[in-house]
């Protein structure tokens, strides 16, 4: 199931996904013990959750509720982890993605390039070649690997070597040697993560947000499809206790929250065209003016507006 949370600027949405949030963690145990809940945190604002709501104290005791704390765990990319610390922001885990599991696909949309580009070939050939060789790479041996073909331009080499040596620069991924970190890691029953990603623009000339999102997405995915059908394979072999079988998952239904969905490509509707979000911006920092498709309480229509 996908639930839309919309809103306009201030009326609540990012709040709304904490209040979920903390109500899967408060449920009863018998229940939260096959639940878990991912955030992706674009905004770096859930490690709050760590902490009671003493603010609205008073609010909840009209309601007949205490504020007290939730198991919440606070992630951030291992190359910000010190940097956080030092910011005195709460955080109990760093992450580290494995460039050696991530597909061609991956790397070309996260480049913003064709299938078709000269660099996308070189980049799948490289990377292919080092599939078959290794089960474990770096970014480092994909670096390495590419500076040493034959047969393409040095103009086409410095390209796609540049693309990758500014991936480094993400701290995201995994160094030579270093584990990437596992998803039976980041999801744990009954309790909440959240995954920071405040430090990384959906609008900047690689959108690392959408690829760390959606690499441990299809992660999750993956596995919990693998889970499933062992935990159906068990309950059909209780036979006629089928139906009454009560069963603890080996890992967890997730839910997952992303704040701040919309991607710098999301196209919204403009006086000029479908527009994506990130040229609006880097056009109107240019002085350009936009108006923008929507509805007019007052004249009940649809119109273009500032």
């Amino acid at each position: 199931h996908v639930v839309l949370i919309a809103g306009k600027r201030g009326s609540g949405k990012s709040y709304t996904i904490g209040v979920i949030a903390e109500e899967l963690a408060d449920l009863e145990t018998e229940v939260k013990k096959n639940i878990a809940t991912l955030i992706f945190d674009t905004m770096g604002i859930f490690w709050t959750m760590k902490y009671k709501n003493e603010k609205e104290k008073l609010l909840l005791s009209e309601w007949k509720l205490k504020s007290r704390n939730l198991p919440v765990k606070i992630w951030a990319p291992y190359g910000y982890f010190e940097e956080y610390e030092k910011r005195q922001i709460p955080v109990d885990g760093k992450f580290a993605l494995k460039a050696s599991e991530l597909e061609i696909e991956d790397w070309l949309l996260t480049f913003d390039l064709k299938i078709t580009d000269t660099i996308s070939v070189l980049i799948e050939r490289v990377l292919t070649k080092l599939k078959e060789e290794k089960e474990d790479y770096g970014i480092e041996d994909i670096i390495e690997r590419i500076k040493k073909q034959d047969g393409e331009t040095k103009e086409t080499i410095n390209a796609v070597s540049a693309l990758f040596e500014a991936a480094l620069s993400w701290k995201v991924f995994a160094k030579k040697g270093q584990k990437g970190t596992k998803i039976n890691e980041l999801i744990e029953a009954g309790k909440t993560s959240v995954m920071d990603l405040s430090v990384y623009s959906s609008v900047g000339a690689f959108n690392v947000r959408a690829l760390v999102i959606g690499f441990i997405s299809r992660k999750l995915f993956n596995e919990r499809m693998l889970a499933r059908k062992k935990e159906e394979m068990q309950a059909v072999q209780h036979g006629v206790d089928y139906l009454s079988f009560k069963q603890e998952r080996e890992m967890p239904l997730v839910w997952i929250f992303i704040d701040e969905c919309l991607t710098g490509g999301t196209e919204i509707i403009t006086d000029k065209a479908h527009t994506p979000i990130q040229d609006i911006v880097k056009r109107f920092e240019n002085g350009e003016k936009f108006k923008v498709f929507g509805f007019d309480k007052e004249s009940d229509s649809y119109g273009h507006y500032d």
